[in-house]
Parts: structure tokens; sequence; C-alpha cells
């Protein structure tokens, strides 16, 4: 009895000491995991990208709903002169004045949509500040390596989410670990890379022409 006690005490602490043995590396790869993506400098870059998209939208929104107002007064303008016309002319008139309020509508609709996303980028832009100001007053060490991104045609690049800037060449220092990578040209289309960051590495990744695919 007592040897079949030993020996299940020697099993169990061997057990224990196995577990324990493991534990560390997922801690390891946790704390890999848990570094930001970018730094001070680059989220603060970022978050002037993300306000400069904000700006365009904004601008353009402005433009769709002068467009929207613009056309609302020419098919007032018709739906009058029909008024003085024979048919089958006031039909012509009468119609085109629809279809200018049709696409006064479409005008709006779309000046909305930019402005919602101009907003939500705003938002996201203020996030980021946030980030770089909590992370500036960290006086944690962030391991971390450089990424040079290269593509055969102009493409905003974007890092596990966040836009960093716009390519055919753009030079980044990143946090080590595992980073998603997305570049998107201005029809939509785009790529995505999965790149490895290491401590004191260069990294490089290329979009090539093949790689892009159009999203709908």
């Amino acid at each position: 009895m007592r040897t079949f006690r030993l020996l299940s005490a020697v099993f169990f602490a061997a057990l224990a000491f196995s577990s324990l043995g493991s534990f560390e590396p997922a801690r390891a790869d946790a704390t890999i995991a848990a570094v930001p993506a970018l730094g001070v400098r680059e989220l603060l870059d970022a978050a002037g990208h993300l306000d400069g998209r904000a700006t365009s939208l904004e601008d353009r929104a402005a433009r769709s709903r002068q467009d929207a107002r613009d056309m609302v007064d020419r098919a007032a303008a018709l739906r009058v002169e029909s008024k003085t016309k024979a048919e089958p002319l006031r039909a012509r008139l009468a119609a085109k004045a629809d279809d200018l309020e049709v696409r006064a509508v479409a005008a709006r609709t779309s000046a909305d949509s930019d402005d919602a996303e101009a907003r939500r980028l705003r938002a996201k832009a203020r996030d980021v500040r946030a980030t770089a100001k909590v992370q500036a007053s960290s006086t944690v060490h962030r391991p971390a390596g450089t990424l040079t991104a290269t593509s055969n045609g102009a493409c905003e690049l974007s890092v596990d989410g966040i836009p960093v800037g716009s390519t055919p060449i753009l030079r980044l220092e990143l946090g080590v670990g595992s980073r998603q990578l997305e570049c998107r040209d201005g029809a939509g289309a785009r790529m995505s890379r999965t790149v490895t960051i290491r401590e004191g590495a260069a990294e490089s990744v290329v979009f090539a022409s093949a790689d892009w695919t159009t999203s709908f």
C-alpha cells in the first residue's frame, strides 16, 4: 500500500510539473498577441489619415446635396414650363422633371451615406488618438519590428483594421506578432496579407496586381 501511495504521489507531481511547464509558452503567446500593432507616431498618422478621408467624404456629401437642390429647382422650372406647352411636349417635360426628382433623391441618399461614413471615421480617429495617448504615457517596453509594404499601384493600406497610409511604398514600425494587412484601391478592389512581425527584424510584403479581388 505504501508503495502504491508513493507511486501515485510521484505520478501526480509529474503531471502537475508538466502542466506548469506547458503554461508559460501560452502566457508568452498571449503577451505577444497583446502588443499593439502601431506605435504612437503611426497611430497619430493613422488618425490624421482617417480625418482626411472623413473630410473628403463630407466635401463629396456637400456637393451631392447641392446637386440635389439644383435638380429639384430644374424640375420645378420644367413643370412650370410644361403647363404652357401642348402635348406631346408637355409630357416630355414632365418626364424630365420626374427623372430629375428621382436623381435628386438618389443624390441626397448618397450624401447621407457619405456623412454617416465620415462620422464613423472621425469617431475611429478619436479612438486611435486616445490609444496613442495611453501608449505614449506607458513605460512598458513595446517590442517592435519594421514592415515595408509595396504595390504596383496606389492603394490604401490597413493594419489590423486601422488605415495607416497609401502605397506604392510605405514603411511602418509595428508591434511584434501576427498582423493582418489589407490594401484597397479607389475602385474597391482589395488584397489581403498576413505577416508576422519579429522584434528588431525587417519584413516586407508585396501586393501584386494578379492578387486583386473586387469587393461588391
